[in-house]
């Protein structure tokens, strides 16, 4: 992902003289005028011992930012959080504080697109939250599942906006956007599949897009396939289900805290993508049962990935594991 925002920021101007980048363009400062998107419904109350936060002033790594800020955002709105300098030793960590009472615990978020995770850096914490967090489990209850996120803030900012948009009439049958920077082999495979199909019109391909434009154009298809990225999760999963797109996609090796349920939330192909144009054939036909998958979607955007939802789960699992409130 990191390299993915490298390439785009060499070609944005490139890319900005195509009419549909400067229309999403357009489009984003409009948005910007509204103000954010309302905070999501019903997050849950927080016990009153969820004591305080205390998040590093530096990264180790200057792109770590874009990963932990949804969270960080999210606590803020939860909780006491207060910068403080803490020592952050390890590549794809960031290491937060978390006091209660007299108590101060080290806590690992783990960001790293890499599914392994710091043997060394767990020894040393008392909670270890891991993204990219593998299915088939690490053999240690201290290693939670950490969700994920999206792309850039602006997500966060606008996918009300993209919900009402993708209410209006699509624009194309199926789209898919794919850099090969990562998981090249797959992804190439799905852009063979999709862009010989006959059934059905596909937008998309290998070429980069402004960040909102390709925000925009999968909220007017009808279905979005997702590929992985660096990782099992790419954060297009995260924009995709925030914009309560209708997703395709080969099953994940990792999970959410939240299980993403079959043909509830997404619908899962095959690995081999040996079914991927017959699934969205299938649901490009079939505006019922897309709709309720979409809804569903939307729904598991709001009650987990939303940052303050998010952070609300970082909050319970904290004092679960570590203040031993009822």
């Amino acid at each position: 992902m990191i390299a993915a925002r490298r390439v785009f920021s060499r070609r944005a101007l490139t890319l900005a003289g195509h009419p549909a980048a400067w229309q999403a363009m357009f489009a984003q400062q409009a948005w910007r005028l509204l103000g954010p998107c309302p905070p999501a419904r019903g997050v849950p109350h927080i016990a009153s011992g969820h004591g305080t936060v205390y998040w590093p002033t530096e990264y180790q790594h200057s792109e770590a930012g874009h990963f932990v800020q949804p969270l960080r955002a999210g606590l803020g709105t939860l909780t006491t959080v207060e910068p403080r300098v803490i020592p952050q030793p390890y590549a794809g960590v960031v290491i937060i504080n978390v006091r209660y009472h007299v108590e101060t615990f080290t806590v690992a978020v783990d960001y790293s697109d890499c599914t392994f995770i710091n043997k060394e850096c767990l020894a040393e914490v008392a909670l270890y939250f891991k993204m990219q967090h593998l299915r088939s489990g690490y053999g240690d209850p201290k290693v939670l599942p950490g969700g994920y996120v999206a792309g850039k803030r602006s997500l966060y900012d606008h996918y009300c906006r993209l919900r009402a948009l993708r209410r209006r009439t699509p624009q194309c049958d199926v789209y898919g956007r794919f850099g090969m920077h990562f998981s090249a082999e797959i992804r190439r495979r799905a852009l063979q599949i999709l862009q010989s199909e006959s059934r059905f019109e596909f937008l998309g391909g290998a070429s980069l897009a402004l960040y909102m434009q390709s925000l925009r154009e999968a909220a007017r298809a009808r279905v979005c396939v997702d590929m992985p990225g660096n990782g099992p999760f790419c954060y297009r999963l995260v924009e995709y289900l925030a914009a309560g797109c209708f997703v395709v996609a080969p099953r994940h090796s990792a999970i959410m805290h939240a299980e993403l349920r079959d043909r509830e939330h997404l619908v899962y192909c095959r690995s081999d993508l040996a079914d991927l144009a017959d699934i969205c054939a299938q649901y490009v036909d079939d505006d019922r049962a897309r709709r309720e998958i979409e809804l569903n979607a939307a729904r598991f955007f709001d009650e987990h990935l939303h940052p303050a939802r998010l952070a609300s789960y970082y909050l319970q699992a904290l004092n679960r594991r570590l203040c031993r409130v009822p």
